[in-house]
């Protein structure tokens, strides 16, 4: 989670577990080590923050730290895919409240499950139909965000990326892990969930990092509060045509692509959970998964990073 002010410093909270409460003691251990954590990859965006960790459920906690400041920006994402019904809602709770006291701005980091099942590219205007439970949790989400928007209490918009694809995310990202990864090593790329022919909207996580942060520092008379945006994204492209644009880049052979059949997804989500978590979701890459992102960039004037910029940086992490 970042808090920020106009000043341009950043405070990021960290939460190592949802629904833990730390002791005051923990707290101040943490507080004086966390500053070594900017050395590490995952933190270098926040090099130049003051860095706290804390249980971001707690709502007081969190507002003592927001004191002062415009904006909280909710970029946080629980560990467990298959305990979102149960964490994320006192999360959110919390994160509400905390705007409203202080009558801050909220930017929401968001996601496409709340459309469900899709038959033509979706706008900001295509009704939410979540088909399971993750999302209706990123629904309800977004709607409590509006009550207290309504009501004057907080301005609030949410920024919805499709999968991502980025530096430093191959354990969140489906497409660096399972095809990325192996292609540029010259292996068979396995899916556990989707086909390699269908179109995909791929979001690189700098080009969410950019919109986020430019719609955190609008005025709260700009209209684009009360709305949500899609982030500038590259155009659709399918596993197969992702995979033969690394092997191109990364000097190897033919990619091969191949579809893990339904029988061994079954048997492999015995001892792999997130397997089971993935049904919800898999008709995002199963069929035409495309997310229509003109109007943030008519909007805002902007556009995506390019498609072959984002893959060559993800591929020089992989081929060290």
């Amino acid at each position: 989670m970042h808090v920020g002010s106009r000043s341009g410093r950043w405070r990021g909270g960290v939460v190592p577990q949802e629904g833990a409460a730390l002791s005051p003691q923990e707290v101040a251990q943490l507080d004086r080590t966390i500053p070594g954590a900017a050395s590490i990859p995952r933190y270098e965006i926040l090099r130049n923050a003051e860095l706290h960790v804390l249980n971001a459920a707690d709502a007081n906690y969190l507002s003592d730290v927001s004191t002062g400041f415009d904006v909280i920006i909710n970029a946080m994402n629980p560990k467990n895919y298959g305990e979102w019904a149960e964490t994320w809602p006192p999360i959110n709770k919390s994160v509400i409240e905390a705007a409203s006291r202080h009558g801050l701005k909220l930017v929401i980091t968001g996601n496409l499950y709340g459309y469900g099942k899709v038959t033509e590219p979706m706008t900001e205007s295509t009704p939410l139909n979540p088909n399971g439970t993750k999302g209706q949790v990123r629904v309800k989400m977004w709607q409590d965000a509006l009550s207290p928007h309504h009501a004057g209490h907080v301005r609030a918009a949410e920024v919805r990326s499709s999968d991502y694809v980025g530096v430093g995310i191959d354990e969140q990202s489906y497409l660096g892990k399972f095809l990325i990864g192996p292609v540029s090593g010259g292996k068979t790329a396995w899916l556990p969930v989707g086909r390699k022919d269908a179109p995909h909207t791929w979001t690189s996580v700098r080009d969410a990092g950019r919109l986020i942060p430019r719609i955190a520092e609008l005025p709260d008379s700009d209209p684009a509060w009360g709305h949500t945006w899609h982030t500038p994204s590259a155009p659709a492209l399918s596993f197969q045509e992702v995979a033969d644009q690394v092997a191109e880049m990364s000097g190897q052979s033919t990619p091969r692509v191949r579809e893990v059949p339904q029988a061994g997804i079954k048997a492999m989500s015995l001892f792999m959970p997130i397997l089971r978590e993935l049904d919800e979701t898999k008709h995002q890459f199963e069929n035409p998964f495309i997310m229509d992102d003109s109007k943030a960039r008519e909007y805002f004037g902007m556009s995506e990073t390019p498609w072959e910029e984002t893959l060559r940086e993800v591929l020089g992490v992989h081929r060290g």
